[in-house]
């Protein structure tokens, strides 16, 4: 018996088992796992009398496996990149990317565009409304200049006419005692222009003193009633710097001048006074505005005439007399229409007289006859009145 078993198993081990070993996988999961060794022992072989070493095949197949899945993953994300329809197949591809950041760009640069081009389009607008504006305020400006020129305008008329109330004050300083006074008192002015071009006119005008005294005693307070007359009759000449209602004008005048000092026949230390001459003054016309204007002028009367007349009382404080006058005026006018203003001005007219030889009479002060008598005639005038031209 026991020789027929030692030599059942010898044949199993020696025929049997290498065939069935040689059909074995290496790979199998039976030799792969730790339930392959309790396989055996349920299937009758007995397990314990045999060593299943490690197989090193696993390990290197694992590695081998391992290896080769992260190649393929590596070439299938190569492939991912660099297919361009797979990256557009699943629309997110770097170059889906890339076409929609280049259609961005595009888009953003057309919305620049246009807006650039709006934005020139304002610009352009807006200065055209700006000239257009300013064309609109030149035209208004010129319009009310127009306007102004129509309303205001002075220099076409062919007749003015002053007519002023007015002060008067009157120093006479001498060292000959009949030709030291002063008087004052109030006076009416009245004065024309006849323009017979814009450039050309007949002047005349007239200044009276309507009341005043003046002492007629070297001893007492006797007063002699006095008038004082200012007459000037002659041409203008009239020039314009613009043709505006606003432009400066300058007036050249040559005028025959007189004044007279006039007191009652039976004055007895006053004689009456007489000076003639030709003046010739400058006037200057300033515009402010349409309305309001400065005025300034001047006039010399370089040779004069100058004569003495007995009243009560007969004296000559001299021979002939060498004598002239010089003047100021500052003043302003003020226009309702072309038509109508008002005005004033403050003249000062200044006339020196220096007598050759020796007085005719002794001064009584002095019970002397004076020599080379000098006297030195003060006039401040000033006016407020109105103004009137017709065209």
């Amino acid at each position: 018996m026991i020789n027929r078993l030692s030599f059942a198993q010898l044949f199993l081990f020696l025929f049997v088992a290498p065939t069935a070993f040689g059909q074995l996988n290496p790979s199998s999961a039976l030799l792969l796992n730790q339930e392959s060794e309790e396989a055996a022992r349920q299937s009758g072989i007995d397990s314990g009398r045999y060593t299943v070493r490690p197989n090193s095949n696993k390990s290197s197949l694992d590695k081998e496996t391992k290896g080769v899945t992260g190649a393929s993953q590596k070439q299938k994300s190569n492939l991912d990149i660099a297919d361009p329809r797979s990256s557009a197949t699943n629309g997110a591809g770097p170059l889906k990317a890339m076409n929609e950041s280049k259609t961005d760009l595009s888009a953003n640069a057309d919305r620049s565009g246009l807006k650039d081009q709006l934005l020139e389009e304002l610009l352009l607008k807006l200065k055209k409304s700006e000239i257009e504006l300013e064309n609109l305020s030149n035209s208004k400006n010129h319009l009310d200049q127009n306007l102004d020129d129509i309303q205001f305008e002075r220099r076409a008329h062919l007749l003015e006419i002053d007519v002023a109330p007015a002060f008067v004050y009157t120093d006479s300083n001498s060292d000959y005692s009949f030709r030291r006074y002063h008087t004052s008192g109030s006076a009416l002015s009245i004065g024309t222009n006849v323009w017979l071009t814009p450039q050309f006119a007949i002047h005349g005008d007239y200044l009276g003193t309507l009341n005043g005294s003046v002492n007629d005693s070297s001893s007492s307070n006797r007063e002699s009633s006095v008038q004082q007359i200012w007459l000037n009759l002659g041409i203008r000449n009239r020039h314009f710097f613009g043709s505006s209602s606003t432009a400066p004008s300058m007036i050249f005048g040559l005028d025959y001048y007189e004044y007279q000092f006039q007191v009652p026949t039976d004055a007895n230390f006053r004689e009456r006074l007489q000076s003639t001459g030709l003046t010739l003054s400058f006037s200057g016309d300033i515009p402010v505005n349409a309305r309001r204007a400065w005025t300034i002028g001047a006039s010399i009367t370089p040779k004069i005439i100058h004569t003495e007349s007995s009243t009560g009382v007969e004296f000559q404080s001299g021979g002939a007399a060498d004598a002239n006058s010089i003047g100021v005026m500052l003043g302003g006018r003020y226009q309702f229409d072309s038509s109508h203003g008002i005005f004033f001005n403050l003249c000062q007219i200044v006339e020196r007289d220096l007598f050759s030889g020796d007085s005719s009479k002794e001064d009584p002060l002095t019970s002397a006859n004076a020599t080379g008598v000098s006297v030195t005639q003060s006039f401040t005038i000033f006016r407020i009145g109105y103004t009137w031209g017709n065209r």
